[in-house]
């Protein structure tokens, strides 16, 4: 009986020492499975593109412009209360511009956005962003995933809030720089063109978004 007990208590201490070694790696390293977990279980969303925005800001020595561009279609999916997967497609056609308030001038500040000079909409139509990941550090999250505009594809990275409510998912991003060059864009950058003074456009184009989806019947 001496010796069962004696077994029996190795057992235990095995047992603990596993379990809070577990727990040790789960909180000191970047936990993806525990800091990523949102409420919902092996659930489709569509996001909602009426009620989703994408904001871009482009900037000049003039200050530049700012404006909006909406989505066509998107789905995000929750497995074991996990993001695991999300596919958004960019309909470039909606772009707009929100600080040029005279029709004429705003119409060919869009046309021009348009054109082959910057996302040369009439062959690109649509651009699309995939997630390939989620990472958690210092109780922040991150969307990690591929961006693809005039058909090059890229990888971004985008602090996010996501929330789930009701059958309501909310994603919401901070505002990141992206280097338009890096898709081909290189109308008035100084990394192609010298002496643009005025005309300068930085290369950075600033974007966020808030996105709402709603629990696929």
């Amino acid at each position: 009986m001496n010796k069962f007990k004696g077994y029996l208590i190795v057992l235990i201490s095995l047992s603990i020492f596993f379990s809070c070694k577990d727990v040790k790696n789960k909180t000191n390293g970047e936990s993806v499975d525990e800091t990523t977990k949102i409420s919902s279980s092996n659930s489709i969303y569509n996001i909602d593109i009426k009620n989703s925005t994408i904001k871009w800001k482009a900037f000049s020595p003039a200050g530049g412009h700012n404006g909006t561009i909406k989505l066509s279609e998107g789905k995000v999916g929750i497995e074991n209360g996990q993001v695991k997967v999300g596919n958004f497609t960019i309909d470039m056609n909606s772009i707009t511009v929100s600080d040029v308030k005279d029709k004429k001038d705003n119409d060919e500040l869009v046309n021009h956005l348009k054109d082959p000079d910057f996302f040369n909409v009439p062959k690109f139509s649509k651009g699309v962003f995939e997630i390939t990941g989620i990472t958690a550090k210092d109780n922040k999250m991150s969307v990690k995933g591929n961006l693809t505009l005039k058909d090059i594809t890229k990888s971004i990275e985008i602090p996010v809030i996501i929330n789930e409510n009701n059958e309501i998912l909310s994603i919401v991003s901070e505002p990141i720089n992206i280097d338009r060059t890096e898709w081909g864009i290189t109308y008035n950058s100084g990394k192609f063109f010298k002496d643009l003074k005025d005309y300068l456009i930085k290369d950075n184009i600033e974007i966020a978004f808030d996105l709402k989806g709603n629990l696929k019947q």
